[in-house]
């Protein structure tokens, strides 16, 4: 299903939105930093006051009918690193705030919460009909499964509306230890295809998030499957970007021990890097034919098919070049290097940070993205500060009710600006329009550019008899931009010696494109890096000429700043968020009767403009009452109605306001204030009880009923944490270890066989002839000879639809054709395991999916699967935990490559641009890697369908600990040859097989291979 523009215009009228053909014209900056470009654009307002009017107001052209209507309610949900970003959420009109708690999150350097944070941050949120969810989105360790649980159990016990899961284990055993729980699946899963819609469904889950690197029509044909499954679709709308699929990466982890599958991610690819290219060794030179020379010179220029929706943030960042279109082909077969420190191609993007994407940013498409028929719009950033959560949420709350109330969708340059300043690499709608070249790569820098103000424009010396020039140019501290910078203890220097004489400094004038106030943090780039650089009220008093603009002290400046510069503001004062009690408030309408012998009536509605009714889908009124004594005549001074109504609207230390009221008072009634103060907090006190319950109702019944045909089994704890007994372990296996190599060329793999490998496993996406591999280079010309009989078939770890866009739908090879039933497949992810099953396969496992757990290996044998290959972030004791307890066939890669992540977006494209005709791409002729800091090379292959595969440095090696591996039950070891030759594959091979006799004659160890890692083995994971 393709999206175009009579879709969303189709879509927008359901809305009762006006057609986007006869809409104002849109101000639509090309610039992918929106405002980075030297623009007059002023801050935008996202005040509580003004976000909360316009939410209130646009809500009222909503009918009943509409408020309830599931299909027009889009959630937008908000990130939340502790209570004060949870509070900002809400005040900024989010729908639902996810968050962390303790060590079970992916972001666990966030503040997160404890069970009681969690139990007021639920209790704040629920009342104003905000739902709140839980991450348990990390790798779930083998001894953790039942703290796990009961973590769960006290989370939902406190209040959490879901859980956001990405452990298989996990998740199978929430839902049959915690059945009303609704489960959603994270991003990690890596769900990017129907099959894995289908495997969540089946899990039990209420809502899956999807991969980040789908496009519009990919999106909307996995939400149609999840609707007819009972599921919803949740989608990324805004934040950072991760060039490795989620849940793939091993990057943070086998650089650093830092496992970002453990919510530890050192970000690792924000780092420098440099892309070398050389000739393929001798072993893998091949020459191409005439025949083939001629196809992939017409190949290389046929233009590429034109998509649907454009990609609108097309701009390079700043430092960074226009890369102009043109064949793989024209690149040279030398050695390649894109660094900032060396001379560049004209043709090729500027900048180090190779591994660094812009970030995500789909305010302009948000009608677009809502025609898909996702159900919720996620936010990222719960390691960003307040203001970040505040102004990003306001800015999509806004956009929303816009769309909802008929006016125009699209974001009016003060929201550009807002989300711009608020964190910003350079925005991309990235994948969402198909695209995955460089426009979509921060090259230039990876943190916050912020929005371009203006330069500075004069810079003088005022002479001071009292100071030497050095003693003038003592204090300046510069940034370079990959260093971290502290703004506080900079910005109180200065505040302590701001009444220093400005005849003492150098004085530098910026004029400013934007007001500025004292606060706002400015950052200057100089031609020997950056400098960060807070505002004084000083500052801005100083400047002496009309309009905007400030005076920079020399002090805090480094001697590189010079007239010209570039100034960024990165952060804005005024758009600060400020935390006020109570807020925000809870609309109600006022009921009050007095009449004379009748009780005392005192009733509060909520108002039907309070957005809560739309979050919670509810349709009735929501009503809080009491009654008091009998109504007396006044035996002094009579009630009046402006008394009443001044003593009932004290709701100072309320969540509720007054927007409407009516009192009907019989002539000469009296009674006492201390009654009517008693009967509004009953009044109030019973409507809170009614949120809450509406709040739970439509909790409670986000949670699917069980499915028949469940992966989920009865998942007995006791079984998950105490040892199976001897008979009940698979040891047959154990007692004929096998030695299987992974290969991606036939000569590699003919080796390996003759070496005494007993199985091949073959990657599909470079079986065909002209696509195979050797030693990370694209052969050319076919081998003579094929591939020896014994051998399995390996399925891509990314596989998506073949939808109009996709790398599948251009490339016509099928990688299914190669699953038979009955024969062995190996699958790297959750969702090709599932699909292969389904067409009767016997199915393997591979280490991508991850496998941490007993009770995920559990899962995976009752769904018939034969043999899983182990998580390389397991370490030998948690191997045999898992092993004691599971009577399935395991295997380990002990030698060879160690893939670190896969990306959509090809890394060789930061050699410039290409026509992405992939499978004869000349560029995969030579061997790539990425060159770090500390000198080590990380091969880079890219595969037929352009997406690229990173491995580590170091070779793994752990041969050595074959026996003790063998003693804890691993029956199957990996040589991978991916990066061998043929003859170093025939060794490593031998070397295996001779580990493992050794270990069952003599049980002594071979030595360790020089200059090769052990992996995780020894080591762990944080």
């Amino acid at each position: 299903m393709s999206i175009d523009e009579n879709s969303v215009n189709v879509m927008c009228a359901e809305l009762k939105h006006v057609p986007l053909a006869d809409s104002e014209p849109q101000n639509t900056p090309q610039n992918p930093s929106f405002a980075e470009s030297e623009s007059q654009n002023a801050p935008v307002d996202v005040s509580r006051e003004t976000c909360s009017a316009n939410r209130e107001h646009n809500s009222i052209s909503l009918s009943t009918q509409e408020c309830v209507s599931p299909r027009t309610h889009i959630e937008l949900l908000a990130p939340a690193g502790n209570m004060e970003c949870v509070r900002a959420a809400v005040c900024a009109g989010a729908d639902a705030v996810y968050l962390g708690l303790g060590e079970f999150n992916a972001r666990r350097n966030a503040d997160n919460f404890t069970m009681e944070s969690l139990r007021e941050a639920a209790e704040f949120a629920h009342l104003r009909g905000v739902s709140i969810y839980i991450t348990l989105n990390i790798e779930i360790l083998p001894s953790e499964i039942d703290r796990a649980v009961q973590f769960a159990r006290d989370a939902f016990a406190a209040g959490c509306d879901a859980f956001i899961v990405q452990d298989l284990g996990l998740c199978a055993t929430l839902r049959e230890q915690l059945p009303s729980a609704p489960i959603h699946i994270s991003t990690q899963m890596n769900i990017h295809n129907k099959a894995g819609v289908q495997a969540c469904a089946r899990l039990g889950a209420t809502r899956v998030t999807l991969a980040r690197e789908l496009s519009f029509a990919e999106i909307s044909e996995l939400s149609s499957e999840a609707a007819q499954l009972g599921m919803e679709v949740e989608t990324f709308a805004h934040g950072a970007l991760c060039v490795c699929y989620s849940g793939q990466c091993l990057m943070s982890s086998l650089i650093g021990g830092r496992s970002a599958n453990r919510g530890l991610c050192a970000q690792a690819c924000r780092l420098p890097y440099e892309l070398t290219a050389k000739e393929a060794p001798a072993s893998a030179l091949h020459t191409a034919t005439s025949e083939q020379a001629a196809q992939e010179s017409q190949a290389a220029s046929t233009p590429q098919e034109p998509h649907a929706i454009q990609e609108s943030h097309t701009a390079p960042a700043p430092q960074e070049s226009h890369a102009a279109h043109h064949s793989c082909s024209a690149q040279p077969a030398s050695h390649i290097s894109h660094t900032s420190h060396t001379a560049q191609s004209a043709q090729s993007p500027t900048g180090d940070h190779l591994l660094s994407p812009r970030d995500l940013c789909t305010a302009e498409v948000l009608p677009e993205l809502i025609a898909t028929g996702t159900s919720s719009l996620k936010i990222e950033g719960r390691m960003k500060s307040v203001s970040y959560v505040y102004t990003v949420v306001s800015v999509y709350r806004r956009i929303l009710d816009r769309l909802y109330a008929g006016d125009n969708p699209r974001p009016t340059p003060d929201e550009q600006t807002a989300l711009s300043q608020a964190f910003s690499r350079g925005f991309t709608t990235a994948y969402l329009n198909a695209q995955r070249g460089n426009s979509i790569m921060s090259y230039g820098r990876p943190n916050n550019r912020g929005v371009f103000i203006g330069r500075t424009e004069c810079s003088f010396h005022k002479q001071d008899a009292g100071k030497s020039s050095s003693q003038q140019h003592s204090a300046p501290q510069q940034y370079s931009a990959r260093q971290q910078f502290t703004r506080k203890q900079a910005f109180e220097q200065r505040k302590h010696t701001q009444n220093t004489a400005l005849s003492a400094t150098t004085c530098v004038y910026v004029t400013s494109s934007v007001q500025l106030f004292a606060g706002d943090v400015l950052e200057i780039y100089t031609n020997k890096g950056n400098v960060v650089y807070q505002l004084l009220q000083s500052d801005i008093d100083a400047y002496p000429h009309q309009g905007f603009g400030c005076s920079l002290n020399h002090a805090d400046l480094p001697k590189s700043a010079t007239k010209g510069n570039r100034i960024f503001r990165v952060r804005a004062a005024r758009n600060e968020f400020v935390e006020q009690p109570f807020e925000p408030r809870i609309p109600v309408h006022l009921d009050a009767v007095f009449e004379l012998g009748k009780p005392a009536h005192i009733a509060f509605h909520i108002s039907r403009t309070w957005h809560g009714y739309v979050r919670m889908n509810c349709a009735d009124t929501l009503s809080g009452e009491a009654w008091g004594e009998a109504v007396a005549p006044a035996r002094t001074k009579e009630l009046t109605e402006h008394d009443v109504f001044a003593h009932i609207n004290r709701l100072g230390q309320t969540p509720f306001c007054i927007v409407s009221h009516s009192i009907r008072l019989s002539e000469g009634v009296g009674g006492s204030f201390s009654d009517i103060h008693r009967l509004r907090s009953q009044a109030l006190s019973v409507l809170e009880k009614e949120i809450y319950t509406a709040h739970q109702v439509f909790s409670r019944a986000q949670a699917r009923v069980h499915p028949d045909d469940s992966l989920s089994k009865s998942a007995d704890l006791e079984q998950l944490v105490h040892p199976r007994s001897p008979m009940q372990r698979c040891t047959s296996t154990a007692q004929n270890p096998s030695v299987v190599a992974w290969a991606t060329n036939p000569r590699c793999a003919r080796a390996a066989k003759r070496a005494g490998a007993s199985m091949l496993y073959l990657p599909i996406v470079g079986y065909k002839r002209d696509q195979a591999s050797l030693q990370g280079v694209r052969q050319v010309q076919p081998e003579q000879g094929g591939y020896p009989k014994q051998k399995i078939m390996c399925l891509p770890t990314i596989n998506h639809d073949p939808l109009k866009g996709t790398r599948e739908s251009r490339i016509p090879f099928d990688v299914w054709q190669y699953v038979v039933p009955g024969k062995r497949v190996f699958c790297d992810s959750f969702s090709a395991a599932f699909r292969a099953l389904e067409l009767g396969a016997d199915v393997e496992i591979g280490p991508h999916v991850p496998i941490t757990n007993t009770a995920s290996v559990r899962l995976l044998e009752d769904m018939g699967v034969k043999r899983v290959w182990l998580s390389p972030e397991l370490t030998l004791g948690q191997i045999a935990f898992i092993a004691e307890r599971t009577s399935i066939s395991m295997g380990l890669c002990v030698s060879g490559a160690q893939e670190m992540m896969v990306t959509e977006h090809c890394l060789l494209m930061s050699e410039g641009a290409c026509n992405e005709q992939c499978p004869q791409c000349e560029r995969r002729s030579r061997a790539h890697a990425l060159h770090d800091r500390k000198g080590y090379n990380f091969p880079v292959i890219t595969d037929m369908f352009g997406r690229s595969h990173l491995y580590n440095g170091v070779a793994l090696d752990a041969v050595p600990s074959i026996p003790d591996l063998l003693d804890v039950g691993i029956d199957a070891f990996m040589v991978d040859t991916t990066l061998l030759s043929p003859e170093e594959s025939s060794r490593a091979v031998a070397r295996v097989q001779k580990a493992i006799d050794c270990a069952g004659s003599t049980h002594i160890s071979l030595e360790k291979l020089v200059g090769t890692t052990t992996g995780h083995l020894f080591r762990g994971v944080q």
